[in-house]
């Protein structure tokens, strides 16, 4: 920092730190890792921390990273303005201040001008104090992609397979534009926390079955949405008797399933690439842990390979001894041994399918969530991904069916459906149904009648009801008797002498009546009384031993909708107009009361 080089205009003005030192040595800020077809575009990094961008090479650990920089504050007084891209050598880390005494340079500006890629001599690397450095720059470079000169190729000479086109810069809104992997296809990248440099190795000593892994939570994956594992790369020690490939996935480390076992035939002293039998989808709405098991043959045999130089405590560095219980991982560091284990996971874009759900009816709603987010009828997901879908039924129903691609799923009738994942694009669809239940009533003993009616028809005992519906219940005691009592699932619910009792349906439920015998006069029933013709279509005739004084005809919602004081043992009351259905006549003669229930048939 106190050299000359990082100071312009004669001397007087020291410029902004770099990208990698903003991110990676003081840890400023985290760079969006690009690995899908995007356009973009970049603010300044001097003035917006949450501008820089970083595409992997098909080398674990070896990347470009870019920002953009322009004549703001200390920065007014670099050379050019635009779009800078560093290539950043997988062991940048421990270089110090050996980073670019040679070549390949470990972290270095690729110039925009330059006319090829760097061969050794530092004039090789381009004019890179000057405007023709930044993209698009003085020369107009527009491009950064596999075929272009300077090339995006790996130091290795692999193709990235990730171009750079379209460079452009506002210089109104100091911004840079770019399209990233326009055309490209598919590519890939790569997942891990080591710097692919083997250090050292580590074993049990005394022999047995360990596991190591590498942690990533889903904040640590927003990058990888839509990408699906398919190969893992890892450097072996001393060879084990057996080995696997292991990957877990889970909401948290007590809740992980283990998603991928492959075995393997391990080789000691190299770096190993396995492709995996089935790639698994990367769900980024929950943790990734993916890793090795060993079978450790004992004493002196050392497979677990770690770096030394990347310091990811409790992500990077898990072990666990005993590999059934999940509380047994713990980070190497408890054993002062530093380093992360040597394991990368190659990832690549899975195949999109479309997920479509709906309801079948009007009764209730249909919802679904994939990567711990709620997704839309209609959008496509990448091949593999876990869904879940949720039934949302109305008040008063309930879940009939489930049908997934046209197939009925006979028996689930639960409020989710769990998609493992993705095979084929996915139509779900759900049906609802009213929820019924058992009514069931009698009288206790004997003395008198209990009758239901719902909607004003009458209801057998044991019938089954739609929930939420009204049932009402009409007693008739028997000469000489008054209710006693109504009784609700074998709960008292009322204790008057109250001929009509009313529910709304939410359960089974069993109503039930007790009928006493009288003890005063005017409680006792009219002693004769006729009632016909019952059912009725027309006229109602109604005779009593005493002087009628009122006549009441009352419907099941407790409405009256006929009274009157004929005042004679004889009248007559017209059911012309009167729906059908069942009704409550109540007749008052001689200071007595009795209650009849009649029924309202067609004419």
């Amino acid at each position: 920092m106190m050299a000359g080089g990082t100071w312009n205009n004669g001397g007087a003005t020291p410029a902004h730190h770099n990208a990698y030192t903003k991110v990676y040595t003081y840890g400023w800020a985290t760079p969006h890792i690009l690995n899908k077809a995007d356009t973009i575009t970049m603010l300044n990094s001097i003035e917006h921390d949450n501008h820089f961008y970083r595409i992997n090479t098909d080398t674990p650990g070896e990347y470009y990273l870019l920002e953009n920089r322009h004549h703001i504050g200390f920065d007014t007084h670099i050379p050019g303005e635009g779009l800078i891209i560093y290539h950043v050598h997988k062991e940048v880390a421990t270089s110090g201040n050996q980073v670019n005494v040679g070549h390949p340079q470990k972290m270095y500006p690729v110039s925009a001008g330059a006319s090829g890629d760097p061969t050794g001599p530092p004039w090789s690397y381009g004019n890179i104090n000057s405007t023709e450095t930044p993209f698009p720059g003085s020369t107009n470079q527009k491009s950064f992609t596999d075929d272009t000169a300077p090339n995006a190729l790996s130091w290795a000479g692999d193709n990235t397979h990730k171009p750079l086109t379209h460079i452009s810069r506002d210089a109104t809104n100091q911004t840079v534009s770019f399209h990233f992997m326009e055309d490209a296809g598919t590519s890939f990248d790569w997942v891990h926390w080591d710097d692919g440099i083997h250090e050292g190795s580590v074993g049990l000593g005394g022999g047995g079955v360990y596991q190591i892994a590498q942690r990533f939570a889903p904040a640590d994956l927003e990058a990888y949405q839509g990408l699906q594992i398919n190969m893992l790369r890892f450097h072996v020690g001393d060879a084990p008797t057996q080995a696997a490939i292991k990957i877990w996935q889970g909401e948290s480390q007590d809740s992980l399933q283990e998603v991928v076992h492959q075995e393997f035939s391990p080789e000691g002293g190299t770096w190993t690439e396995i492709i995996l039998d089935e790639p698994h989808v990367i769900d980024t709405g929950q943790e990734l842990w993916f890793g090795l098991e060993y079978d450790d043959p004992g004493e002196g045999v050392f497979s677990a390979s770690r770096d030394i130089h990347t310091d990811h405590d409790g992500k990077g560095n898990l072990i666990r001894m005993d590999v059934e219980d999940p509380e047994a991982w713990t980070a190497l560091s408890e054993y002062d041994i530093e380093g992360d284990w040597n394991i990368q996971a190659r990832t690549g874009l899975a195949d999109q399918l479309m997920v479509s759900f709906s309801p079948e009816d009007a009764y209730g709603d249909i919802t679904a969530v994939a990567n711990g987010a709620e997704i839309s009828s209609g959008e496509t997901l990448p091949q593999g991904t876990p869904i879940t879908f949720f039934a949302h039924p109305d008040e008063g129903f309930e879940v009939s069916a489930w049908t997934k691609n046209g197939q009925h799923l006979e028996g689930h009738m639960t409020d989710s459906l769990y998609i493992s994942g993705l095979a084929t694009n996915l139509e779900v669809t759900i049906a609802f149904d009213h929820i019924y239940h058992v009514v069931d009533y009698y009288v206790d003993g004997a003395n008198g009648q209990l009758t239901a009616l719902v909607d004003n028809q009458e209801l057998a005992a044991g019938d089954e009801v739609q929930q939420g519906q009204d049932v009402h219940f009409v007693a008739e005691p028997d000469e000489g008797y008054r209710i006693a009592a109504w009784y609700l699932n074998g709960e008292l619910a009322d204790d008057s002498e109250n001929t009509q009792y009313q529910i709304v349906i939410n359960e089974d439920v069993t109503v039930t009546i007790t009928f006493e015998e009288a003890v005063s006069a005017p409680d006792m029933a009219i002693t004769e009384m006729q009632v016909y013709p019952n059912p009725v279509r027309d006229n109602l005739h109604i005779k009593a031993d005493a002087p009628i004084t009122e006549l009441r005809l009352i419907c099941m919602k407790g409405q009256v909708i006929y009274q009157g004081t004929p005042r004679s043992r004889e009248a007559d009351i017209s059911m012309q107009d009167v729906p059908t259905g069942m009704y409550l006549l109540q007749v008052q003669a001689g200071g007595r009361t009795a209650n009849k229930i009649i029924q309202r048939i067609k004419n």
